[in-house]
Protein backbone atom coordinates (compact mmCIF):
# COMPACT_ATOMS: atom_id res chain seq x y z
CA UNK A 1 0.00 0.00 0.00
CA UNK A 2 1.04 3.53 -0.98
CA UNK A 3 2.84 4.87 2.63
CA UNK A 4 1.27 8.05 2.17
CA UNK A 5 -2.54 6.66 2.20
CA UNK A 6 -1.55 4.34 5.10
CA UNK A 7 -0.70 7.88 6.90
CA UNK A 8 -3.70 9.34 6.30
CA UNK A 9 -5.95 6.23 7.10
CA UNK A 10 -8.27 6.93 9.99
CA UNK A 11 -9.05 4.04 11.96
CA UNK A 12 -12.38 3.87 13.99
CA UNK A 13 -13.28 5.39 17.42
CA UNK A 14 -14.39 2.59 19.74
CA UNK A 15 -17.34 3.37 21.16
CA UNK A 16 -16.49 4.46 24.97
CA UNK A 17 -18.71 2.22 28.11
CA UNK A 18 -21.37 4.38 29.02
CA UNK A 19 -20.74 6.61 32.49
CA UNK A 20 -22.10 4.97 35.32
CA UNK A 21 -25.18 6.20 36.61
CA UNK A 22 -24.48 8.95 38.72
CA UNK A 23 -21.02 9.75 37.47
CA UNK A 24 -19.49 12.63 38.40
CA UNK A 25 -21.84 13.78 41.56
CA UNK A 26 -21.26 13.18 45.25
CA UNK A 27 -22.80 9.78 46.19
CA UNK A 28 -25.85 10.83 48.37
CA UNK A 29 -26.42 8.73 51.21
CA UNK A 30 -30.15 7.79 52.66
CA UNK A 31 -31.19 9.52 55.87
CA UNK A 32 -28.00 12.06 55.50
CA UNK A 33 -30.07 14.82 57.01
CA UNK A 34 -32.87 16.99 54.78
CA UNK A 35 -33.59 16.45 51.49
CA UNK A 36 -32.83 18.20 48.46
CA UNK A 37 -36.54 19.69 48.32
CA UNK A 38 -36.49 20.73 51.86
CA UNK A 39 -33.49 22.56 51.57
CA UNK A 40 -34.42 24.45 48.31
CA UNK A 41 -37.85 25.16 50.00
CA UNK A 42 -36.27 26.76 53.22
CA UNK A 43 -33.89 28.54 50.92
CA UNK A 44 -36.50 29.90 49.11
CA UNK A 45 -38.61 31.13 52.23
CA UNK A 46 -35.51 33.08 53.48
CA UNK A 47 -34.96 34.26 50.35
CA UNK A 48 -38.56 35.53 49.77
CA UNK A 49 -38.62 37.02 53.43
CA UNK A 50 -35.47 39.19 52.75
CA UNK A 51 -36.86 40.31 49.44
CA UNK A 52 -40.23 41.31 51.04
CA UNK A 53 -38.50 42.73 53.86
CA UNK A 54 -36.84 44.76 51.60
CA UNK A 55 -39.83 45.61 49.36
CA UNK A 56 -42.38 46.21 52.36
CA UNK A 57 -45.51 47.64 50.69
CA UNK A 58 -46.67 51.08 51.07
CA UNK A 59 -50.42 52.29 52.58
CA UNK A 60 -53.26 52.75 50.03
CA UNK A 61 -52.23 56.54 49.60
CA UNK A 62 -49.32 55.80 48.31
CA UNK A 63 -48.51 55.46 44.60
CA UNK A 64 -45.04 53.14 45.78
CA UNK A 65 -43.75 51.49 48.54
CA UNK A 66 -40.07 51.98 50.29
CA UNK A 67 -37.17 49.84 49.16
CA UNK A 68 -33.98 48.97 51.34
CA UNK A 69 -30.93 48.65 50.17
CA UNK A 70 -29.07 45.80 51.31
CA UNK A 71 -26.68 48.06 53.11
CA UNK A 72 -29.69 49.74 54.92
CA UNK A 73 -31.01 46.27 55.16
CA UNK A 74 -27.81 44.93 57.28
CA UNK A 75 -27.74 48.26 59.56
CA UNK A 76 -31.32 48.47 60.58
CA UNK A 77 -30.63 44.71 61.22
CA UNK A 78 -27.43 45.28 62.90
CA UNK A 79 -28.78 47.80 65.35
CA UNK A 80 -32.46 46.25 65.94
CA UNK A 81 -34.47 48.73 64.72
CA UNK A 82 -37.59 47.50 64.10
CA UNK A 83 -39.29 47.93 60.79
CA UNK A 84 -42.25 47.35 59.73
CA UNK A 85 -45.65 48.91 58.00
CA UNK A 86 -46.03 51.98 60.40
CA UNK A 87 -42.27 53.36 59.84
CA UNK A 88 -42.55 52.07 55.81
CA UNK A 89 -46.04 54.45 56.09
CA UNK A 90 -44.45 57.42 57.92
CA UNK A 91 -40.90 56.95 55.18
CA UNK A 92 -43.19 56.92 52.57
CA UNK A 93 -45.65 59.96 53.72
CA UNK A 94 -42.12 61.73 54.07
CA UNK A 95 -40.71 60.58 50.50
CA UNK A 96 -43.96 61.71 48.87
CA UNK A 97 -43.70 65.24 50.64
CA UNK A 98 -39.91 65.56 48.90
CA UNK A 99 -40.57 64.06 45.75
CA UNK A 100 -43.61 66.98 45.83
CA UNK A 101 -41.07 69.53 46.66
CA UNK A 102 -38.36 68.54 43.96
CA UNK A 103 -35.81 66.91 45.80
CA UNK A 104 -33.49 63.84 45.12
CA UNK A 105 -31.52 62.90 48.05
CA UNK A 106 -33.01 63.40 51.21
CA UNK A 107 -32.27 62.97 54.85
CA UNK A 108 -35.56 61.58 56.89
CA UNK A 109 -35.49 61.78 60.77
CA UNK A 110 -37.26 59.11 61.85
CA UNK A 111 -37.76 58.65 65.72
CA UNK A 112 -34.37 58.03 66.41
CA UNK A 113 -32.95 56.65 62.97
CA UNK A 114 -31.45 58.65 60.28
CA UNK A 115 -32.36 57.57 56.74
CA UNK A 116 -30.71 58.71 53.89
CA UNK A 117 -33.09 58.10 50.86
CA UNK A 118 -32.86 57.97 46.80
CA UNK A 119 -36.55 59.95 46.25
CA UNK A 120 -36.74 59.13 42.48
CA UNK A 121 -36.43 55.39 43.50
CA UNK A 122 -37.84 55.41 47.18
CA UNK A 123 -34.99 53.51 48.17
CA UNK A 124 -33.64 53.48 51.39
CA UNK A 125 -29.56 54.05 50.94
CA UNK A 126 -28.42 54.09 54.54
CA UNK A 127 -29.65 53.95 58.16
CA UNK A 128 -27.88 55.55 61.07
CA UNK A 129 -29.30 54.37 64.51
CA UNK A 130 -29.40 57.33 67.04
CA UNK A 131 -26.28 56.69 68.78
CA UNK A 132 -24.05 56.66 65.61
CA UNK A 133 -25.85 59.87 64.16
CA UNK A 134 -23.19 62.06 66.45
CA UNK A 135 -20.86 64.05 64.36
CA UNK A 136 -21.64 62.46 61.41
CA UNK A 137 -22.03 64.81 58.48
CA UNK A 138 -24.53 64.42 55.64
CA UNK A 139 -23.14 64.75 52.63
CA UNK A 140 -25.04 65.06 48.99
CA UNK A 141 -28.52 65.71 50.20
CA UNK A 142 -30.86 68.01 48.77
CA UNK A 143 -33.44 67.93 51.40
CA UNK A 144 -34.22 67.14 54.71
CA UNK A 145 -37.90 66.29 56.39
CA UNK A 146 -38.50 64.53 59.98
CA UNK A 147 -41.49 62.17 59.35
CA UNK A 148 -44.41 62.31 61.36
Amino acid sequence: MDPIREQTRVAPVPPEAAPAEGAGSSPVRAGSGASFQELLAEELDLRAAAEARRHAAAPASSGAGIKLSAHAEQRLRSARVPWGPQQVARVASAVDKVAGKGGKQALVLLDDLALIVSVPNRTVITAVPGERRQENVFTQIDSAVIAS
